[in-house]
């Protein structure tokens, strides 16, 4: 006898249904699949075991979510993860905005009030999980999604693989399903710890291999929430709650460049990733990453990659092509 399949993603499509005998009589554990237009998922109410040792699942499923969507949510269990395959996904918490692009994540808070929905005039793919762990909260802030909730991942595919996964688990839900799941979660959250560790070194930028002190992770940190935004050299010190003059002396020691030398190499950091993900005009792509003047944009771009925006997409094109 074939197993069945679980339901794929159609577009425009009610695509879950409602689940007959999924829960069995008196059992905490079950997956629910409710009919909600372009998307599959599943709930899930995990017992107490997974409570008290594991990350344990909620929901977990993938939509897509048509132009000018929108959702305000006010709920008080959990986190939730937006994974972006395709596309572009605004966040409002905190009383800002920020967007998810392709291959981006965006962890949240179900304590906050926050809205989400799609930007621009595409529909959006995207994977997401809601869970929690006793511990979570604490992980929160040690990723410091209480200052930036976005995540540029290293390894999408992997992450993509790990929702698939996670999917295909709870809607099986074989022996041992919830410490799989768990396994899967912790996955993904450490994908977002690479992340935060890549930020903090930010190794394209330093060959500095001993740990960053607070204050200077606190100006990094700064810098990552605010690069769109002009920033003086003393934003970041005041950030780092020290004196203009030895906190230049503190960052330079320790990252190996000026203050306003790193703004600029992360802020062209963030145009590459622009520039390879997205098929935006450079004239759209510098006021996004801190540079509302085009020409000097060019400039410290070409000084810092020794090649122009231009010849930077284009050599990514070439390759592609090869």
């Amino acid at each position: 006898m074939k197993k069945a399949k679980p339901p794929s993603l159609r577009d425009g499509q009610p695509v879950w249904v409602r689940e007959k005998d999924a829960i069995p009589p008196g059992s905490s554990i079950g997956p629910t699949r409710l009919r909600v237009p372009g998307a599959v998922g599943y709930y899930s109410a995990p017992n107490s075991l997974a409570r008290e040792f594991w990350f344990y699942l909620r929901a977990v499923g993938k939509s897509r979510c048509p132009p000018a969507s929108r959702l305000d949510r006010r709920e008080t269990d959990g986190f939730l993860l937006h994974f972006v395959c395709r596309g572009e996904f605004w966040h409002r918490l905190y009383g800002r905005n920020y967007v998810a692009e392709r291959h981006e994540a965006c962890l949240l808070d179900l304590e906050e009030d926050i809205s989400y929905g799609t930007s621009g005039d595409q529909p959006v793919d995207l994977y997401w999980v809601q869970f929690n762990h006793k511990d979570m909260a604490r992980m929160f802030v040690e990723l410091r999604a209480d200052r930036n909730p976005i995540f540029i991942l290293s390894d999408p595919k992997r992450v993509a693989s790990c929702f698939r996964e996670l999917m295909e688990l709870t809607y099986r839900q074989p022996p041992g399903y919830l410490a799989r799941s768990s396994a899967l979660i912790a996955m993904i959250v450490a994908e977002l710890f690479v992340c935060r560790a890549r930020t903090d070194s930010y190794a394209s930028l330093t060959d500095k291999a001993k740990p960053l002190s607070l204050p200077v992770r606190k100006a990094i940190d700064h810098v990552t929430y605010w690069y769109h935004e002009p920033i003086a050299v003393k934003q970041m010190a005041a950030a780092a709650c020290l004196s203009l003059n030895y906190f230049t002396a503190l960052f330079h020691r320790e990252i190996g460049l000026s203050p306003k030398a790193y703004v600029n190499h992360y802020r062209v950091e963030q145009a590459k990733r622009l520039l390879r993900a997205t098929d935006r005009p450079i004239g759209q792509i510098a006021p996004s990453v801190g540079f509302p003047d085009q020409n000097y944009f060019a400039r410290v771009f070409s000084h810092v990659t020794k090649m122009s925006p231009r010849q930077y997409r284009q050599r990514l094109s070439d390759d592609a092509q090869r």
